[in-house]
């Protein structure tokens, strides 16, 4: 039998599977490259280069033996039940992704420290009067989740200045921060954390962790800046956490 070798690309954005496309014509231009939507012999497709995929698809390819997430997160292939075991998965480490994590999670702490929003509406009134925010160092930033992008994202917050501690299930070592690993110090971790910074997954274990029980151990006026996976966070918890204070 052949060896399935033809590679499928699945991007819901159709820009970026254009794109994708093209590159990869490119760079295997001895194999067969095939975009999402071309008529194809599912029994020749063995790798699949995948982003917001349909839900039925690794179910229709018998010969699939790898799979390539242009994100950095594989929680939605996780999900899929229809993916053998067997098959490989990659998720895509790229140097501009971790950039554009780290401008995005800086633009929002400066924000939150230099009182952003005040400004703008004191502004809005023809109100001139001063407001007072501390330096960096005397802001504590927490960040949960420390992997390659939260743990650069940290490292970062620590150059500009502030006072960054990380948080993660397990102990690690990230240059200029203090980690706080394991749920036992989840608390002390949240209660020295003025701005929270969240880059967790989607696991079992992390949706819903940003919710009442955790607000509640955040310094009253805490921010709170999910970056992170979206079901992370119970938006009716934050909500009422707002309201409160």
């Amino acid at each position: 039998m052949k060896v399935a070798d033809a590679v499928l690309v699945s991007i819901g954005d159709s820009d970026r599977a254009s794109d994708w496309h093209a590159r990869l014509a490119r760079l295997l231009p001895e194999r067969l490259v095939l975009r999402d939507g071309a008529a194809y012999p599912a029994e020749d497709i063995g790798f699949a280069v995948v982003w917001k995929q349909s839900a039925e698809l690794f179910g229709l390819l018998p010969n699939l033996r790898g799979i390539l997430s242009i994100g950095a997160g594989i929680d939605a292939i996780l999900a899929d039940h229809n993916v053998p075991q067997h098959v490989e998965i990659v998720r895509m480490v790229d140097p501009a992704l971790t950039l554009g994590m780290r401008e995005y999670v800086l633009l929002h702490v400066l924000r939150c420290h230099r009182r952003q929003g005040e400004l703008n509406a004191l502004q809005r009134a023809r109100d001139w009067s001063p407001l007072v925010t501390p330096i960096a160092s005397e802001r504590r930033v927490g960040v949960m989740g420390l992997g390659m992008i939260g743990a650069d994202v940290a490292r970062h917050l620590a150059v500009v200045g502030f006072d960054v501690a990380g948080w993660k299930r397990t102990p690690a070592t990230v240059d200029l921060i203090k980690v706080f690993a394991g749920e036992d110090s989840l608390p002390s971790f949240l209660a020295r954390t003025q701005i929270l910074v969240s880059l967790l997954p989607a696991t079992p274990a992390t949706r819903g962790m940003l919710g009442r029980r955790l607000f509640n151990l955040l310094p009253r006026g805490a921010f709170v800046i999910n970056a992170g996976r979206g079901e992370c966070l119970v938006e009716k918890d934050l909500l009422a956490s707002l309201d409160e204070g």
